[in-house]
C-alpha cells in the first residue's frame, strides 16, 4: 500500500499495522498451504528433480498402475542392519531405503488409491512387524509385500538396489556403496503378479549341451541371468526335460528353446509341436551351427527358414573390425518400430548385441496369409559366411556367392498361436545381458518376447532398469537446519518483515 504527504496520524498508523499483518497472514497462508498439500495424497505430487530420472515411472508403469482391478495392498518393513563393521553399510542401506520410500510414494500416488501403501519401521513399529512376520512367514528384513486377494508376493531389497557391502576381491574391508538402483521394474512386475489369476510358466528346455537356467556366471553362456529376471517379471521359471517323448506340461505358458548344441530328435520337436498347437507360446533361438532336420521342419511349419551360414561383418565395409570373432558380434540398432516388443527399444534407441547367429527368410510353403513381423535386422555390411556340413566354421572372407544385405535375425509370429524365431542363442546368455554388454535392449527383446508369448502385453515396457543414483548427502544436523529454516525461519522473516513495515510507517 503506497502511503505518502499529510503526516502520519492514526488512520495511516492502523493502515500501517494492517498491511504488516497482511504479509505475514499471506506468508503463514502459503507455508500452510504448501504443508497441507504435502500432506494429502489426493493433491500430492512428486517432483523428480534426479539426472537419471529415478523416481520418474514409464508411461507403461503409469497405465498398469491406473487400471488396477482392485485394491493391491503394499506393506515395506524396512530398516537399515546393525552394522557390525564400520564402512558405512549403514549409510549405504539407509540411502537405499529411502530411494524405496520415495519410489513406492510415487506408485501410490500414480494408482489414485488403488494402491495402499503401509510402512513398518523394522525398529519402531516391532510389534506390528512380528505379527507380519508369523502371519506371513516372512524371514527377511527389508521386504516389500504384495498382496491382492488371495495372492501374495514378496520382493526383497536386494532385487531392487545393488549394494556393494565392501568384501570385495581387492582384499581388507572396503567402504560399502549404493551402486544402482532398480525398481520400477520388479515392482512393477510383482504388481502385475499379484493381479493375474495364475502365475504364467516358462519353461526352458534342459539338456542337450544348452546353458542352464541355474548358471549365473557372467562369462558362461548360461541363462541364470535371464531366469532371475524373468522370475522378477512374475514368471515361475522351470527347467523341461523332454526326452523320451514326455509331453510339455499343461501349465507351462511359454517354452523358450536356447541354443542346444545337438539335435533334439523327432520325439522332442513332436513334444514342441504340441505345446504350439495347443495354443501356447514357443520361442525357438536355434544355434545356426547345429544341424538338426527335425527342428528345421518346425521352423519350415511356422514359416521360416534359417539360413545355413554365420553372419559376420565385411571388414571391407566396416572399419573397426579385425578378428573373424569380432565380426561374429554384431550390434543392432534395426528394430521394428510397430511390433510390441522391440517398439519400446526403437524408441530408445540403443544398441542390442548378438554373436553366432544368421539370416532368417519366409519358407516358400508358408500360406500367403502368414504374417511374419521382423523383429530385429542386421546391419548391410553382413554377409553369410556358409558353414560346412557339420556346422564348422567358414574361412571368414566373402566370396563372389556371398552377397552384403541386412539379414532379419528375429521374428515374431502370431497367427494363428504365437511364436518368436530367432537365428540364434547368444543374446540371450549371461555375457551379452550385461549391463556393459547392450544387456538393456537384449533384455528387452527377451522379457518382451517372452511377456508377448504369455499374452501378458500390459508388461512389455517393464523391465528392471539400471539407473545410477547421484545425490546431495545431507548430515542429521544439515537435514535438521533445513527443516528449521523452512518451517521457522522463512516464516519468522515474513513476520519480521511485516513489523519493519509497520515501524517505518510509525516513524
Amino acid at each position: 500500500m503506497a502511503l505518502s504527504g499529510g503526516g502520519f496520524g492514526r488512520g495511516r498508523r492502523f493502515a500501517g499495522v494492517l498491511e504488516g499483518l497482511a504479509t505475514c497472514a499471506v506468508v503463514f497462508v502459503f507455508v500452510g498451504a504448501l504443508l497441507y498439500a504435502t500432506s494429502r495424497p489426493s493433491v500430492r505430487t512428486l517432483v523428480d528433480l534426479t539426472p537419471e530420472a529415478l523416481y520418474t515411472l514409464t508411461p507403461q508403469t503409469k497405465q498398469v498402475l491406473a487400471q488396477l482391478p482392485q485394491t493391491v495392498e503394499v506393506t515395506a518393513v524396512l530398516g537399515p542392519e546393525s552394522e557390525a563393521f564400520a564402512n558405512g553399510l549403514v549409510a549405504a542401506q539407509s540411502e537405499a531405503i529411502d530411494y524405496l520410500v520415495t519410489l513406492l510414494r510415487e506408485y501410490e500416488l500414480a494408482s489414485g488409491g488403488r494402491l495402499k501403501l503401509r510402512l513398518l519401521d523394522r525398529f519402531a513399529d516391532l510389534g506390528a512387524v512380528e505379527t507380519m512376520r508369523l502371519e506371513e512367514g516372512i524371514t527377511r528384513s527389508n521386504v516389500v509385500m504384495l498382496k491382492a486377494g488371495t495372492r501374495k508376493r514378496h520382493v526383497f531389497l536386494e532385487e531392487l538396489v545393488t549394494i556393494n557391502r565392501g568384501f570385495g576381491d581387492a582384499g581388507g574391508l572396503q567402504p560399502a556403496e549404493l551402486v544402482s538402483v532398480h525398481g520400477e521394474g520388479p515392482l512393477t512386475s510383482a504388481v502385475l503378479s499379484v493381479m493375474d489369476e495364475k502365475q504364467p510358466v516358462l519353461g526352458v528346455l534342459s539338456g542337450f549341451g544348452a546353458g542352464e537356467i541355474t548358471d549365473y556366471d557372467p562369462w558362461d553362456w548360461g541363462y541364470g541371468t535371464l531366469a532371475e529376471a524373468a522370475r522378477g517379471q512374475g514368471f515361475e521359471v522351470r527347467a523341461l526335460d523332454l526326452v523320451g517323448g514326455q509331453g510339455v506340461p499343461e501349465d507351462v505358458d511359454v517354452v523358450l528353446v536356447a541354443g542346444p548344441r545337438a539335435p533334439l530328435g523327432a520325439d522332442v520337436v513332436a513334444s514342441l509341436q504340441a505345446h504350439h498347437d495347443a495354443g501356447r507360446g514357443l520361442f525357438l533361438a536355434p544355434d545356426p551351427r547345429v544341424s538338426d532336420p527335425d527342428l528345421d521342419s518346425l521352423l519350415a511349419r511356422l514359416g521360416v527358414v534359417r539360413e545355413r551360414s554365420l553372419l559376420m561383418t565385411d571388414p571391407q565395409l566396416a572399419q573397426g573390425f579385425s578378428s573373424a570373432q569380432e565380426r561374429m558380434h554384431h550390434y543392432i540398432r534395426r528394430f521394428d518400430a510397430q511390433h510390441p516388443i522391440s517398439a519400446p527399444i526403437s524408441r530408445q534407441g540403443v544398441l542390442a548385441r548378438f554373436a553366432f547367429c544368421s539370416g532368417l527368410t519366409r519358407h516358400s510353403g508358408a500360406p500367403p496369409e502368414l504374417v511374419l513381423h521382423p523383429l530385429v535386422e542386421s546391419r548391410v555390411e553382413v554377409f553369410g559366411d556358409r558353414l560346412g556340413t557339420q556346422g564348422q566354421l567358414g574361412d571368414g572372407r566373402r566370396d563372389a556367392t556371398e552377397q552384403t544385405y541386412a539379414r532379419v535375425i528375429m521374428v515374431a509370429i502370431d497367427s494363428p498361436t504365437r511364436s518368436v524365431i530367432a537365428s540364434g542363442a547368444s543374446f540371450l546368455g549371461n555375457p551379452l545381458l550385461g549391463f556393459a554388454e547392450g544387456g538393456p535392449a537384449n533384455m528387452d527383446l527377451a522379457l518382451g518376447s517372452i511377456n508377448w508369448l504369455a499374452e501378458r502385453d500390459a508388461a512389455l515396457e517393464v523391465r528392471p532398469r539400471e539407473l545410477f543414483e547421484s545425490r546431495v548427502e545431507l548430515t542429521e544436523f544439515e537435514a535438521g537446519t533445513l527443516t528449521l529454516y523452512v518451517l521457522l525461519a522463512m516464516p519468522l522473516a515474513g513476520a519480521l518483515l511485516g513489523l519493519i513495515v509497520w515501524w517505518s510507517r510509525r516513524r
